[in-house]
This record gives C-alpha cells, sequence and structure tokens, in this order.
C-alpha cells in the first residue's frame, strides 16, 4: 500500500558530501529538541512548591532507618530507591528542592536519550530515533515526574535501559564484543531489579519485556533449522545462550527474593488501587491511563505503526503484549492511577514515531520538496502537545 524508496527495515543510505550536510542538520535538530527538553524539566525542578505526594514522602518515608525504608511497601508514597536516593541527596545537599528532586531530574534528562538509543538500535533510522527523542522530550507525564520527589521517573529509564540492553546484547557479535555482551547482561540483572526496588509495579513491565527477549531468541533459533522439532531448538538454544539464560536466573531468583520475602507489605499496599471487573471496565480503565499518559494525537501515531513494515509490525506486536500485560493485570492486582502506567510511554513513543515514519515515507514520494516534512511534523506535535 505504501511505499518509499528507502527501505523501511533497513539503515538509512549513506553518501558522501550529502551525508556531512545531512548528519549536521540531523544533529542540529537533535540538540535543539533536547535541549527544549531539558529546559522544560529545569523549570520544573525549580518550581517552588512541593507535591503533597512528595511533602508526605519527606516527612514519613526519608526519616526511616534504610532497612525500614525497604520494608515499607505498603504506602503508595514510598518509592524505596528513590527514597534512599532522596535521603543521601539530602545529607549532601541539605533540606532543599534541588536534593529533593535531583534523582528525579536526573532520569528524567536521561530517558529521551535512551528512548532515541533503542528506536535507533531496533530500526537503524535516525528520523525514528529523532521522532522518538522529540515524542519523550516533551510528553507531559514525563515532563512532570521529572521534577517530582517520586520514583516514576527512575524508574522508567531503568526499564528503558533494561530493553536497551537486550537488544544490544543481541546485536553484539563475533569474539571482539564479549566485554559488549558482557556489560548487557550485566544489565539485563541489575536495571529489572534496581526498577523493582523503586516501585514494585515494575514487575508487570519486566516480565513481558523479558518475554519478548526470549520469544525473539526462540524465533532467531529456529531460523537458524526450521525443519527442527522444538526441542532440539530449545537444546541448542539453551546451549548457545547459557551466559545469559544464567543472568535471567539470576534476575529470577533475586525477583522472587525481594516479592516474596515481601509479599504481605505489597499485598496491604494493592488496596489502594482500582478494582476492574470485567472487560468492559477494563478498556476503558486502560484507555483513560493510555489518552492520560500519551495524549489523542500521540496514542493515534502509535497506532500507525503497523501500517508498513515487517520489523514495524513486529515491534507493534510487543508493545500490545507489554500494554495488554500491565494494564491487564487490572483484573488480578487491582488497577492504579495512571502515574502507575508510566514506563510505557517511552515504548509507545517509539510506536508512534515508526507510525509517523512510514506516513513521512508515503508522503516524499508524493512531494516534490519532501525534506521540511520532518521538521514541521516535530513543531507541530510539539506545539500541539495534549499528553
Amino acid at each position: 500500500m505504501f511505499r518509499c524508496n528507502r527501505h523501511v527495515d533497513g539503515p538509512e543510505p549513506r553518501t558522501g558530501c550529502r551525508l556531512d550536510l545531512r548528519s549536521v542538520a540531523f544533529a542540529a535538530c537533535l540538540l535543539a529538541i533536547y535541549g527544549l527538553g531539558v529546559y522544560h524539566r529545569t523549570v520544573r525542578m525549580c518550581a517552588p512548591n512541593l507535591s503533597k505526594d512528595a511533602l508526605w514522602t519527606l516527612r514519613y518515608s526519608v526519616p526511616l532507618p534504610v532497612g525500614e525504608i525497604f520494608r515499607d511497601l505498603a504506602s503508595p508514597n514510598n518509592h524505596p530507591l528513590s527514597t534512599l536516593l532522596i535521603k543521601g541527596a539530602m545529607l549532601l545537599f541539605g533540606r532543599t528542592n534541588f536534593a529533593v528532586r535531583l534523582f528525579a531530574w536526573l532520569p528524567g534528562l536521561g530517558i529521551p536519550l535512551a528512548a532515541a538509543g533503542l528506536a535507533y538500535a531496533l530500526f537503524l533510522r535516525k528520523r525514528v530515533a529523532l521522532l522518538t527523542l522529540a515524542l519523550c522530550s516533551f510528553n507531559g507525564a514525563l515532563v512532570f515526574y521529572s521534577g517530582a520527589a517520586r520514583g516514576y521517573a527512575l524508574q522508567t529509564l531503568l526499564l528503558v535501559l533494561f530493553a536497551l540492553a537486550a537488544v544490544c546484547h543481541e546485536g553484539a557479535q563475533g569474539p571482539s564484543s564479549q566485554r559488549q555482551r558482557g556489560l548487557c547482561r550485566a544489565l539485563l540483572v541489575l536495571c529489572p531489579l534496581a526498577a523493582a526496588l523503586t516501585l514494585t509495579p515494575s514487575i508487570l513491565f519486566i516480565v513481558p519485556l523479558a518475554a519478548c527477549h526470549l520469544v525473539w531468541l526462540w524465533h532467531v533459533e529456529r531460523s537458524r533449522c526450521p525443519e527442527a522439532k522444538a526441542a532440539r531448538i530449545i537444546r541448542r538454544g539453551a546451549v548457545r545462550h547459557r551466559d545469559l539464560l544464567l543472568a535471567y536466573a539470576v534476575l529470577l531468583l533475586a525477583l522472587a527474593a525481594w516479592y516474596g520475602g515481601n509479599a504481605r507489605s505489597i499485598a496491604l499496599g494493592r488496596g489502594h488501587g482500582t478494582v476492574v471487573a470485567g472487560g468492559g471496565s477494563l478498556v476503558v480503565f486502560a484507555g483513560r491511563a493510555l489518552v492520560e499518559l500519551l495524549g489523542r494525537s500521540c496514542l493515534f501515531a502509535s497506532c500507525l505503526v503497523f501500517v508498513r513494515g515487517r520489523r514495524n509490525r513486529l515491534y507493534g506486536v510487543a508493545c500490545l503484549a507489554l500494554v495488554a500485560f500491565s494494564l491487564g493485570s487490572a483484573i488480578v492486582v487491582n488497577g492504579g492511577p495512571a502515574r502507575v502506567y508510566t514506563p510505557l510511554i517511552p515504548f509507545l513513543c517509539i510506536a508512534a514515531a515508526c507510525g509517523v515514519d512510514s506516513l513521512l515515507c508515503w508522503t516524499e514520494t508524493r512531494l516534490s520538496h519532501p525534506r521540511p516534512t520532518t521538521g514541521l511534523l516535530v513543531v507541530g506535535r510539539v506545539g500541539g502537545a495534549d499528553s
């Protein structure tokens, strides 16, 4: 249906002098967009007043001993790892708004970069990475929680790094990449574990992300020997990826210890959630949460990921699995406010960037001067942000 002069699933073509000019323009656009994102987050960080939730955290959670911070999981305002970082920052910088918000602001600055890096690692297209950077830089929820004394920005960054580590681990090939693969395996353990220590609902995102990684490994192994039986494919894959599976085993044990040891406190915390009964209520609940997090325009753009390109569609299916598992769990463990699902934003922004890129490829075949379309679209998206 849609056609483009460039291959959707492959990297962009390289040409001599023109590449230099385009690279300079791309870098300038990237820096301008990211600079505006940093500005918005800094303005939010410098706001004089703290929110009610932040004040509650400062009053009741930060003064607790370190061990008690990680045991007090029934309180919805205690995000243990974030609370510990706030406690440390206040020891260094005093009881100031800067210290309280520092470890929300720093992860908030990293989320757009990490999401753009993940987009480029997945699709090898600069425009997809640029659009992802723009969407994440100006997303209202991400900007807000980059200046709040809460753990949502830290949790989101850790989960994006988890996904990026999985992609880079599979992209690193050859004997010279052993160090990179080792680093990726370390991140595959540390990032999700730290996210779980920040907010216990992180398990709702860790499970589908890890499952997508393992399903992709299964697909790769099956493509190498299409006629082999499933048992043989599993045995070969287990031998080939034994180090990776060992890392996931360590992660599984650590998460089991964390959630199992604090099961009672976590169950008490679920009492603050919203009861979602039935499929109709779940659809309404999920729709409201996604619109609040992304806005209608970005949410619609994310649906366009299925328009063209096999790689885009595979990523769209992975996003559907992530959204279905995290939001669908509300039927079992009660639903939370929209902010609980903040980690969905970067992944859906990547889907939206892919959808917009597909539309731009389609329009560029019909316009005599296609280059300004990207800039006009980004400016329009920034100016009309509704999240």
